[in-house]
This record gives structure tokens, C-alpha cells and sequence, in this order.
């Protein structure tokens, strides 16, 4: 049976995560459509951190879901996010551009990286 509190925040999340896909969609840069190869991981990192939020929120609304694993997929989306534009920046010869979003890229890459380690070693640790 479902609570008012659940009801709440299931529907609440609905409502955020429904904004959130809109965002992206408006946001979306139509450069990517039109050369493919960049658009396959920007593509794929909005899937990838789209299926994070929705793990994020499944562990906090439901208590018996460990959802740490979701934090390092939601650093990861973001990279490849980071990826995808370093690479068509590097493709229109926009130098600047380039060399920060590999900075983030990076930046996201060791976020996931580290959060990974400190998970593996906690779930070695608690056995």
C-alpha cells in the first residue's frame, strides 16, 4: 500500500526528471545531429545519465536500493557529454573550447573513478 509521503515524491520526481528530458531535448545541439560520430556519445551520455537520475531517485524513494553505482554512471554520462563536444570542437578547430571540455572530461573521468574505488572498497571491507 502506497503512502501519501510515496505518492508525494513519486510524483514529484515524475514532474522533475519529465523537465529534465525536456531541458536536454531543447538543449541539444543540432551540430551533433549532423555529423554523427559526435553525436553517438552525446546521444549516449544522456542516456546514460538519464538512467542514473531515474536509479538515483529509485534508491532514495525505495530504502533497500544501494545507489552509489548510479552516482558513478551519472559522473560517467557527463564525460562522455564532455567527450562528444571536445571532440566536435576539436573537429570545427575551436581550440579553447577544446582544451576545457577535455578538462571536464577529465575531471568527470576521475569523479567516476575514485567513487568506484571507494565503493569497491567499502562493499571489501563490510564482507
Amino acid at each position: 500500500m502506497l503512502h501519501d509521503k510515496t505518492i508525494f515524491s513519486v510524483s514529484m520526481f515524475t514532474v522533475t526528471f519529465g523537465y529534465i528530458i525536456w531541458l536536454f531535448l531543447k538543449s541539444i545541439n543540432k551540430t551533433y545531429l549532423y555529423h554523427y560520430k559526435y553525436s553517438v556519445p552525446y546521444l549516449l551520455g544522456g542516456v546514460v545519465s538519464g538512467i542514473s537520475i531515474l536509479g538515483i531517485a529509485a534508491a532514495i524513494i525505495l530504502d533497500g536500493i544501494s545507489g552509489e553505482i548510479f552516482f558513478v554512471l551519472f559522473g560517467l554520462g557527463f564525460m562522455l557529454f564532455s567527450y562528444a563536444e571536445s571532440n566536435l570542437d576539436k573537429h570545427i578547430h575551436d581550440a579553447d573550447s577544446y582544451k576545457k571540455h577535455r578538462k571536464e572530461m577529465l575531471y568527470f573521468l576521475k569523479y567516476s573513478l575514485l567513487l568506484a574505488i571507494v565503493m569497491f572498497l567499502k562493499n571489501i571491507l563490510h564482507q
